[in-house]
């Protein structure tokens, strides 16, 4: 009875997933009658591995509710209900493989896995009236039809090799995760305790925000920046569990007991003045440049003195490490480092003249799907404003075609097959204000 209980609620959830993936393919720039078995099944395999590996993780969590009784099991049909009634079956579906294949629970598969099952069915009964457009193409083959009959694909997706790489990164900055819930990986006999558990979580939590705000920089520089992110991590693991470790933790310890508050200040001062820097000053800048390379420094250093303070605990260096790490992802949630990586776009962007013009129309491309058709994306313009920033400089025309050419295709790639909620209003509201600057700054007549 178990097995067909279990068989029944995965076939439901991988119906559910295609239902999404499809609801989703007008947004997404995909063509269920040219590719639909591919995207299908590549979304079904890359995104059930991901969240089994997420629902691996999160049995611990999810195993402590479900110990405390009715309350902690209370709160899990809550999470699995929103999961549900936020379409997000590939969770529930990984949740479901890895409480049945991975981690056997049948508590979790009954008070989370299904009734996230149940709000994917609350989902939809409600989407398809409330929200006809998203629907209708989901069950409608006419409105499919139409939707796909203005396509320019100009607007590309990351390639099967752009996802690899992303998630070979994802992967890496995990790692500190593995370390802390595999003995093997350390010295000690036994896992650390919780403080460094939460520690090396903290790290991974670090990384991955970090990675978010890579979508300020162009697709085809991405995968550098992850490259040498992943290096720093594996080199620190290499570091920490190496011959060189001990020697560098006490180091670490002598340290001055104020060390980690300046270490904590100093990025954190560097975000505030970029906050405060909204009206050109030179003395403003000059320590804008002053405090980029200290900074630059201590968010590259947190992750292997912590993972040195977690594998040779030392008095003071894990409290002072975590509170290193606490301000820096902090300021990664905030979107600190969004302000460099604008610097680095900035300075790009100086290029994008020698480049020939397929190359520029790949580019915008890219940008398009990147930061308003993928479902992370920021729905933000900081490229199309930038681009006008540097048109006013030099007045070169082709800064000024990349632009039209970007603002057109939100305009007629994305707008239209976009759900019909408040944000979708907004990106519609900030759509026109960007296009009223740029004809103002091209037109000046029409200001």
């Amino acid at each position: 009875m178990q097995v067909v209980w279990l068989t029944c609620l995965g076939l439901l959830l991988t119906v559910y997933v295609a239902m999404r993936n499809l609801e989703i393919a007008p947004r997404m720039k995909t063509d269920p009658r040219v590719d639909g078995p591919v995207f299908f099944i590549y979304a079904l395999i890359t995104g059930a591995a991901m969240w089994t590996l997420a629902g691996w993780l999160l049995h611990w969590p999810l195993g402590f509710l479900a110990g405390l009784g009715w309350p902690g099991l209370v709160v899990l049909v809550i999470l699995g209900a929103l999961i549900g009634f936020f379409a997000l079956p590939d969770i529930a579906l990984g949740g479901l493989l890895a409480t049945t294949l991975v981690v056997p629970s049948s508590t979790l598969v009954n008070w989370w896995v299904a009734p996230a099952a149940a709000g994917c069915t609350a989902h939809w009964l409600f989407n398809r009236h409330r929200h006809g457009a998203w629907s209708a193409y989901a069950f409608d083959r006419a409105v499919r039809r139409n939707a796909l009959a203005g396509f320019v694909h100009q607007v590309v997706a990351p390639t099967v090799g752009d996802r690899l790489r992303h998630a070979a990164a994802l992967a890496v900055f995990t790692l500190p995760v593995f370390v802390a819930l595999t003995p093997a990986a350390l010295h000690a006999p036994t896992r650390p305790g919780w403080p460094g558990i939460c520690a090396l979580i903290l790290v991974t939590a670090n990384l991955w925000s970090w990675d978010w705000c890579l979508h300020a920089i162009l697709r085809e520089d991405r995968a550098l920046y992850r490259l040498g992110a992943s290096l720093g991590v594996v080199g620190a693991v290499l570091l920490a569990i190496g011959p060189w470790g001990p020697p560098l933790a006490r180091l670490l310890a002598a340290a001055p007991a104020g060390t980690p508050i300046v270490l904590a200040v100093v990025p954190a001062l560097r975000w505030v003045l970029i906050r405060r820097a909204r009206t050109p000053s030179g003395r403003r800048n000059g320590l804008l440049r002053i405090a980029a390379i200290p900074t630059g420094l201590i968010t590259k250093l947190v992750t292997p003195a912590v993972l040195l303070a977690v594998e040779y605990p030392r008095h003071h260096l894990l409290p002072g490490s975590l509170l290193v790490l606490g301000t820096v992802t902090l300021l990664n949630l905030l979107g600190a480092p969004v302000a460099s990586n604008t610097m680095q776009l900035a300075y790009r962007l100086r290029w994008l003249p020698r480049l020939e013009e397929r190359a520029l129309d790949q580019i915008v491309g890219h940008w398009v799907f990147d930061q308003f058709v993928a479902s992370s994306g920021p729905r933000s313009y900081r490229f199309v404003q930038l681009l006008a920033m540097q048109y006013a400089k030099t007045g070169e025309p082709v800064l000024r075609r990349t632009a039209e050419l970007a603002l057109d295709l939100v305009q007629r790639e994305v707008l239209p097959y976009q759900s019909h909620d408040r944000r979708t209003a907004t990106v519609q509201d900030d759509h026109d204000k960007v296009a009223a600057q740029w004809a103002a700054l091209t037109d000046p007549a029409t200001a």
